[in-house]
């Protein structure tokens, strides 16, 4: 199953929420030979902004069609010979994504300088949902299918990521990226919260991995070189 097949409500849904990704991946370097494969919560923000500096051209979705179609002009898929992907560890992942989710629907007035104070209704709501958006959507929904026949590089995130990307991509402009603004603050303190809870019931943790096992099949069964 690759993300074409989703519902349609659930395409709606993640449309709205601001979901850039489709089937023909998010950046396509400038002969037209690779493409960058983003997924959500895998750095895909700040490497695309690396390769945009580098002139790679990104790929949209038809507004119209969701997330059916690249809206490139001329856009030959066929010409692809090597796909960019970077995976995540899935708790890390869904940590980061459903912290992202829950501090954009909390008020500032729920963090003081040491904790977050969490909803237990909405506690209970990610525990029990886990997959609220594009951010928490697994990792394989974004890569089945896509370039069957290309050589595909996979690369892990961690604090090499941006020097392994750009040593193998051979880019030349590096960026200053940086969110560590207010909204980063509080996500940052959510994090700590759920983190928090799911080591006082070790449960969650098997319940979180059990969601993604695929996505965990996907990072045994390839080779991350970088």
């Amino acid at each position: 199953m690759n993300i074409t097949t989703l519902s349609t409500e659930r395409q709606k849904k993640l449309f709205n929420q601001g979901l850039l990704f489709n089937i023909h991946g998010q950046y396509l370097s400038k002969d037209s030979k690779t493409v960058f494969l983003g997924i959500p919560k895998n750095a895909s923000s700040f490497i695309g902004e690396l390769l945009h500096k580098n002139d790679w051209n990104i790929m949209l979705n038809d507004e119209n069609k969701f997330i059916n179609e690249c809206t490139m002009d001329g856009f030959n898929p066929n010409s692809v010979n090597e796909s960019i992907i970077i995976l995540n560890d899935p708790i890390k992942r869904w940590i980061s994504g459903i912290s992202q989710y829950a501090s954009s629907i909390m008020t500032q007035h729920a963090v003081n300088d040491t904790i977050v104070i969490i909803d237990k209704n909405l506690l209970d709501m990610m525990f029990d949902v886990i997959d609220v958006d594009d951010h928490t959507l697994p990792q394989h929904y974004y890569l089945d299918g896509l370039y069957p026949n290309t050589d595909k590089k996979y690369f892990w995130v961690n604090e090499q990521l941006e020097y392994n990307i750009m040593k193998y991509l051979e880019l030349g402009t590096t960026i200053a990226y940086s969110h560590h603004d207010d909204s980063e603050i509080f996500r940052n303190k959510f994090k700590r919260a759920i983190i928090s809870e799911m080591d006082a019931n070790p449960s969650l943790y098997e319940k979180i991995k059990e969601y993604y096992k695929l996505d965990y099949e996907l990072i045994n069964l390839v080779d991350i070189q970088y």
